[in-house]
């Protein structure tokens, strides 16, 4: 599908996920190179943002949102906030 960033046009690649549908398994390190993957998470609530860098202002700027705001409204939701860097 398309979305536009920042008025322009851009193609997302990949299949979407869609309300209700379950997370597709994934596997990524921690910030100890830990793999974590799905099933650390089961049956827990996830909220999970991926972001292109920590490094650039809006992927910096939604992460904090998502820390402090989603953390203090739900707190039983854990966070998973995942990046290239």
């Amino acid at each position: 599908g398309k979305v536009s960033v920042q008025g322009k046009p851009i193609t997302l690649m990949g299949e979407g996920v869609s309300v209700g549908e379950s997370a597709p398994d994934f596997k990524v390190v921690d910030g100890n190179f830990t793999p974590v993957t799905l099933k650390n998470y089961k049956g827990q609530a996830l909220l999970i943002s991926v972001v292109p860098s920590l490094d650039t202002g809006v992927c910096s700027l939604q992460t904090k949102h998502f820390n402090e705001k989603v953390a203090l409204q739900f707190p039983s939701i854990e966070i998973l906030t995942v990046s290239a860097d």
